[in-house]
């Protein structure tokens, strides 16, 4: 797993003065907050994803609730073993690049078992990157929860289809 992820990594890295697209970071990001019961997220491929002054958005289905977070305090809530597990699966994603700076919308279901067929919830998800130092770098994520009268909906997005 970790020679799978140094060859991916290796692959977003450019020649010198090009920019990988940036929805490479996408998949290692869902991927580093799944984990199994009784473990936490990969917090190491984590903190090499964001910004170390990224900060964290999280709305749940009331709209007048938004948490904010620093990276670094949104790492130790995941750092932290859970009983049951988490499994992240990006079924749709749009992503607009400008040069160095990109803007991923990611569409996400979560599960608390791996074989699961319905999502426990589906989330919309927008991550704002920045290319620096060689990498592609999370500065903000915002994640809401559908909303009870909004139901979300991607063209082309099937449920339990993961993105690669």
């Amino acid at each position: 797993m970790i020679s799978a992820f140094l060859i991916s990594l290796a692959a977003t890295v450019g020649t010198e003065g090009e920019i990988p697209p940036a929805q490479a970071i996408s998949a290692k990001f869902w991927q580093a907050l799944s984990h199994e019961p009784d473990a936490a997220a990969d917090v190491k491929t984590l903190r090499q994803l964001f910004h170390p002054q990224a900060q964290v958005f999280g709305s749940t289905p009331d709209p007048k609730a938004m948490s904010v977070r620093a990276v670094e305090e949104f790492l130790q809530a995941v750092a932290k073993p859970k009983e049951k597990g988490f499994y992240e699966c990006e079924i749709a994603r749009e992503v607009r690049q400008y040069g160095p700076f990109a803007t991923l919308y990611s569409l996400v279901e979560s599960r608390r078992e791996s074989d699961q067929r319905e999502a426990e919830f589906v989330g919309i998800n927008s991550l704002q990157l920045r290319w620096l130092d060689g990498r592609w770098q999370i500065l903000s994520l915002h994640y809401q929860l559908e909303l009870p009268d909004m139901p979300l909906t991607f063209a082309g997005a099937v449920s339990g289809q993961c993105l690669p």
